[in-house]
């Protein structure tokens, strides 16, 4: 039985304030604009970071621990992994970044459909709040409803532990790597990757998945590798300036607690009300 003790929390508040910490950096080195003077844009960051802390302990024991449940789980089916690499079979200590690489690439395939799954009616309620963020910085990266946890653990988490088996060394600077990614697309800043776009996802590309303009809807789903959008249909690449404005429509920005916790239920309750009997 997996315990999630304390410190594993604590830990996980000090990783995400130290990737706050250097989003802020970076935003304010490349982003020459006065909106962070704007009491929108603070009130957006006050609430998100308020909300990380409140939520981080219910995230990390709905999310994280039945990703750690279910990987035990699988360990004891003593289930051997389609895809399973390891130092010894190549002798290359360096080997374990391709590796990390190739495990990103294996889980971003999940999470585009997953994701795409987020944007249709009945799972969009647990994903608006994500994206209801007007003035999208490195603090929306964490501003997810804590269903969202369990939700990734079972059907990005599991499939990819399954799928690919990676040595123990090469799994954390996956996850390193990979949350430090989420962060860095997340941040206010004017960073596109040109021609290497179709590849690799940049700032620039996922601030076209966080528009309210209707010609960006449902476009660039993946969070590390846009080759998966190119694939299969929902690849956006946008102009050299294009940097459009965040959040839905119609606007739904609310900066409270109590509709960062209820927000989902109460849209399924209405959805369900509208039902035929």
């Amino acid at each position: 039985m997996v315990n999630l003790s304390y410190p594993l929390v604590l830990l996980k508040l000090g990783e995400v304030a130290v990737f706050f910490f250097a989003g802020f950096l970076l935003e304010s080195a490349l982003e020459t604009s006065k909106k962070r003077e704007t009491p929108v844009y603070r009130g957006s960051v006050y609430f998100n970071c308020f909300y990380t802390v409140f939520f981080i302990v219910p995230e990390m024991i709905a999310g994280a621990w039945l990703s750690l449940y279910l990987s035990e789980l699988i360990s004891v089916w003593r289930w051997n992994a389609p895809i399973s690499l390891s130092f010894s079979d190549h002798g290359v200590f360096t080997f374990a970044i391709l590796i990390a690489f190739g495990w990103a690439l294996i889980r971003d395939f999940f999470h585009y459909w997953i994701h795409r799954l987020e944007h249709t009616k009945w799972f969009w309620p647990i994903h608006a709040l994500h994206h209801s963020d007007e003035s999208m910085n490195v603090t929306t990266t964490k501003r997810h409803h804590w269903l969202a946890g369990p939700l990734n653990a079972a059907l990005i988490t599991v499939p990819t532990t399954l799928l690919f088996h990676t040595p123990a060394l090469s799994f954390p600077i996956a996850f390193l790597l990979a949350e430090c990614y989420e962060f860095f697309i997340h941040c206010d800043v004017r960073i596109g990757f040109g021609p290497l776009g179709w590849i690799f996802v940049s700032p620039q590309l996922h601030r076209i998945h966080h528009s309210r303009l209707p010609e960006h809807v449902d476009k660039n789903f993946a969070a590390y590798f846009s080759l998966w959008d190119v694939i299969f249909g929902t690849y956006y690449h946008p102009q050299k300036n294009e940097y459009p404005p965040t959040g839905v429509s119609p606007p739904a920005n609310r900066l409270d607690l109590y509709y960062g916790v209820a927000m989902p239920f109460a849209a399924w309750r209405q959805m369900l009300r509208r039902q035929p009997s």
